[in-house]
């Protein structure tokens, strides 16, 4: 009786060590959690979720992606509730902006080709968000600010 145990045991010792082995090798869909930002010259191209709650870290891989190297920085931003990316564009990012202390950005800078950097802020405020790139020394209608997309933060 006491084999008969012994042997369950590791039986279910080694199907739990199995399942375990497969769920790591498979990973969870770590690209479905990606968001991303790339400057195309053109435009500021968002790809991501478009819904996070209060307490989220959000964490954008941006790029430049233009062939002539451009002074381009990137910024998530907490801006009026309700603001969409046509609103940004049409009267410009700082006139939208609900809380400067809200949200981070990372300085404009020209990169190498490839080069990937990272801009990480804590979404600590409920309400739209902005995700925009800007170019030092151009103009888009909105004083070099290319806005990508806007998202909303909930509160739980």
């Amino acid at each position: 009786m006491r084999r008969v145990t012994l042997a369950s045991s590791w039986t279910a010792l080694a199907t739990v060590a199995t399942v375990a082995a497969a769920v790591v090798a498979c990973g969870g869909d770590d690209e479905a959690d990606e968001v991303s930002a790339e400057f195309t010259g053109e435009a500021c191209e968002y790809a991501g979720p478009t819904e996070f709650t209060v307490g989220d870290e959000l964490e954008i891989t941006v790029m430049d992606v233009t062939e002539e190297r451009v002074d381009v920085g990137y910024a998530v931003t907490k801006v009026q509730d309700g603001t969409s990316v046509a609103d940004i564009s049409e009267v410009g990012v700082e006139t939208v902006t609900e809380d400067d202390e809200a949200g981070d950005f990372l300085w404009s800078a020209v990169t190498e080709e490839g080069t990937e950097r990272t801009l990480s802020t804590t979404l600590d405020v409920g309400g739209t968000w902005s995700v925009h790139c800007f170019v030092m020394g151009a103009s888009s209608g909105g004083d070099g600010i290319f806005p990508a997309t806007t998202f909303e933060v909930l509160d739980e």
